[in-house]
């Protein structure tokens, strides 16, 4: 997929039912392909970075390239949702109405399946007995603390445990 062939009306009609973290949102464009979302071009370029190089190593998902520019807000609609969005600065809890979130830089990634966190899924078991070699191998190859790990920050590709979420460090 290349990035004329992305509908921006589709990503932002499915902005609000997409995965959401501290640094980014992830979209699901088709069946292989997904698109992940940040407000800072900085912390895309890093995301992308380190999991181009898990990919390499088959420790992440393949990364298809960079997205500028994109058109996509992310309205808030309540307190936990503004201050998960990192932008909370102490002030009163009524502030945030009408706050809006601009996410404007992105990438295509390829998609795998997330673990869940049933214990009758294989996804689930095959995360239970390989997070903490995921941490480790993460760590030699690409310098990367993965310090979020938990399930659904982890896929599985070809069988294998492999991380999802290459965001922020701090």
């Amino acid at each position: 997929m290349l990035t004329q062939d992305i509908d921006f009306g589709k990503v932002q009609e499915k902005i609000y039912q997409s995965p959401r973290g501290a640094y980014s949102i992830f979209v699901k464009l088709s069946d292989k392909v997904g698109l992940k979302l940040f407000m800072d071009e900085k912390d895309r370029d890093d995301a992308y970075d380190r999991q181009f190089h898990a990919a390499a190593s088959e420790l992440g998902p393949e990364v298809y390239g960079k997205v500028d520019g994109v058109p996509v807000r992310y309205e808030i609609n309540d307190f936990e949702d503004f201050y998960y969005s990192r932008h909370w600065d102490g002030t009163d809890e009524d502030d945030f109405e009408g706050f809006e979130l601009l996410y404007e830089w992105g990438y295509l990634t390829e998609l795998v399946e997330v673990c869940s966190y049933s214990d009758d899924d294989y996804s689930y078991k095959l995360f239970c007995d390989g997070f903490r070699q995921l941490k480790k191998d993460i760590a030699d190859v690409i310098g990367f603390d993965f310090w979020d790990i938990k399930a659904d920050n982890c896929g599985v590709k070809n069988g294998k445990l492999v991380c999802i979420d290459f965001g922020n460090t701090y």
